[in-house]
């Protein structure tokens, strides 16, 4: 029947998509509570994944480098959940392989294939958003502005 062939994409990669893109949304999420005071609590206003990753601060270091492939894994996600038939090919992957890169080869690394790049993008942002939270955090909890303060000033590093 038309359903069975429907079940047959391929679910496994789907998943880990979905999963991966959850998990960074988290990150996402905490990051902009840490910036912004309004998107703490639970009357924090709805944004889309692609609004909340434009309202996390320009730094040109942390999760910067890998801001591009955050938003490609969000395309693919969209791909998915708006696509039954969707099929990922290897040029799916390529702007997450270009964005993981650096990272995931430094010291000799052998650069992920396949899905696994799925799973180290999720690493690296969720690792690079996880570090931006801790410095805001520990700056004030005034925010994003506070810590842009004290960067200018040089009082953190």
């Amino acid at each position: 029947t038309r359903l069975q062939g429907d079940w047959s994409s391929d679910v496994c990669s789907s998943d880990l998509i979905i999963q991966c893109h959850l998990i960074v949304e988290y990150y996402v999420n905490r990051c902009l509570a840490a910036c912004y005071r309004t998107m703490r609590g639970d009357d924090a206003p709805r944004f889309t994944f692609q609004q909340k990753v434009d309202l996390l601060p320009k730094w040109s270091f942390g999760f910067a480098w890998i801001r591009p492939g955050v938003i490609h894994l969000n395309k693919l996600r969209n791909k998915i959940a708006h696509n039954i038939h969707f099929s990922l090919t290897p040029a799916d992957l390529a702007p997450i392989e270009r964005a993981i890169r650096p990272v995931a080869t430094a010291g000799g690394r052998a650069m992920p294939v396949g899905m696994a790049c799925i799973d180290e993008i999720c690493l690296q942002a969720s690792m690079a958003l996880d570090g931006w939270i801790r410095r805001i955090n520990g700056a004030s909890d005034l925010g994003v502005g506070a810590y842009e303060i004290r960067l200018y000033r040089k009082e953190v590093d």
